[in-house]
C-alpha cells in the first residue's frame, strides 16, 4: 500500500521542479482509533495548472520506475534517524564515563559511538543493518539497547 512519503518521493522524482506542500499535498487515510494507514496514499491538492494531476496509472508507472530507489532512500532516512538517536545516547555514555573517570567505560562508549557512525558504510545499508551492541547496562525498557525495527 503506497504511503504518503512514498507518493511524495515519486512526485519529487517525476517532477523535480515541484515543491511538496507548495505545489501539491499528499496524504493517506488513517484509522481513527489506531492511526494506522488504511488505504493507499493520494494527492490531496494539486496547485499547478500547467501540469496535469497524475492519474493512478501515472503513479503506478512512477512506482515501476522509481520504487526501488524510493524504498532505499526512505529506509536510509529512517535508519539515519534511528542511528542519530542512538548517537545522542552514546554521547551521554561517553560524557558520563569521562565525568566518572572510568577509562574502560569511556573506551567502550567511544567504540560504540564510532560503530554507530560507521553504520551507513555497512555493506547492506540501509536494508540490512547490524546495529552495534550497546555497552554496559541496557537503558530501562529496552532489551537490546535499541528500539525495535
Amino acid at each position: 500500500m503506497l504511503t504518503a512519503d512514498q507518493l511524495a518521493y515519486l512526485l519529487s522524482r517525476e517532477y523535480p521542479e515541484l515543491v511538496k506542500c507548495v505545489d501539491y499535498w499528499v496524504g493517506h487515510p488513517v484509522d481513527g482509533k489506531t492511526l494506522e494507514q488504511k488505504a493507499p496514499a493520494f494527492i490531496v491538492k494539486w496547485y499547478r495548472r500547467d501540469i496535469p494531476v497524475p492519474l493512478s496509472s501515472d503513479i503506478q508507472r512512477m512506482w515501476d520506475r522509481y520504487g526501488d530507489d524510493c524504498e532505499r532512500e526512505l529506509s536510509a532516512n529512517a535508519a539515519r534517524r534511528k542511528r542519530n538517536a542512538f548517537l545522542t545516547d552514546a554521547d551521554r555514555l561517553v560524557e558520563r564515563a569521562i565525568d566518572t573517570a572510568n577509562a574502560s567505560d569511556e573506551k567502550a562508549a567511544r567504540t560504540y559511538r564510532q560503530a554507530l557512525r560507521d553504520v551507513p558504510a555497512q555493506r547492506g545499508f540501509p536494508l540490512e543493518i547490524e546495529w552495534p551492541e550497546y555497552p554496559g547496562q541496557q537503558p530501562q525498557g529496552d532489551n537490546d539497547g535499541h528500539e525495535s525495527e
